[in-house]
């Protein structure tokens, strides 16, 4: 059986997967403390294998998907997108699983999406939000 090869990131991915890691914690606290919001989702469309090796240290390094899922309050629902077979299969050996976490290759449409109004928010019959990670 052939070894699995992760991707090896830089340093500026390092930092971009740290600055993501803040903002979906902070994200998630503020939307789960909002009652009118009644579900909030984490979208990663290009998710891979969900770890890599630090070029700089040659040690594994979470992935987006890994940190999402240890985010407190947690998302009410993670979908996690790889269109590489071999990286989407390591990582649903990684998540594991879990009822929260969806692979998948549409957008979730569970909840409504808040809609803006010239800087206002309209109401929805089912208010949902979603955090979208598209950057590879």
């Amino acid at each position: 059986m052939k070894q699995f090869k992760y991707d090896e990131i830089g340093y500026w991915s390092e930092i971009k997967l740290h600055i993501i890691r803040e903002y979906a914690s902070a994200y998630s606290k503020i939307l789960a403390a909002q009652s009118a919001i009644k579900c909030h989702i984490y979208i990663d469309a290009f998710a891979g294998a969900g770890k890599h090796v630090s070029k700089r240290t040659g040690e594994f390094v979470a992935g987006s998907p890994l940190n999402a899922l240890l985010v407190r309050p947690p998302f009410s629902e993670i979908h996690l997108v790889d269109l590489h077979g071999g990286k989407a299969e390591e990582l649903r050996i990684l998540v594991g699983a879990r009822k929260d976490v969806l692979f998948t290759s549409k957008m979730p449409t569970r909840c409504c999406w808040i809609k803006y109004s010239h800087g206002a928010v309209t109401k929805a019959s089912a208010a949902g939000f979603a955090f979208s990670i598209r950057t590879p």
